[in-house]
């Protein structure tokens, strides 16, 4: 998500073709301590490596994805890697112990706000 221009539009792309049984996870770079950051005029690889982590970066996410991802329309269960999977499992998937999870699902529409 972190390489998309139009992660807002990705997102909805994600539960369109999800069927209504279907759930996704997302992992993200993420700073809970702060707001997503992201600006589409920053172009140059090593500003972007700067601000966003990685020169093909678009943005850093922050404590806001999990709202990003409940305008999408999914309904949204944040598990730390550690709850569900054991240290094999974190080394074999080469994630930190200490990453977040988002588990979404869509949401029936008639459950929606």
């Amino acid at each position: 998500m972190e390489h998309i221009s139009d992660d807002r539009k990705a997102l909805r792309e994600f539960l369109r073709v999800l069927t209504s049984e279907g759930w996704a996870i997302f992992l993200v770079p993420i700073r809970m301590n702060r707001l997503t950051d992201e600006d589409a005029d920053v172009t140059d690889p090593k500003e972007r490596e700067r601000r966003f982590g990685q020169h093909d970066h678009v943005r850093f996410y922050g404590c806001d994805f999990e709202d990003r991802l409940r305008d999408a329309g999914f309904h949204v269960a944040v598990i730390h890697a550690t709850d569900i999977l054991d240290s094999s499992q974190i080394d074999q998937m080469r994630i930190s112990s200490n990453e977040l999870l988002f588990y979404c699902q869509k949401l029936d529409s008639s459950k929606r706000n």
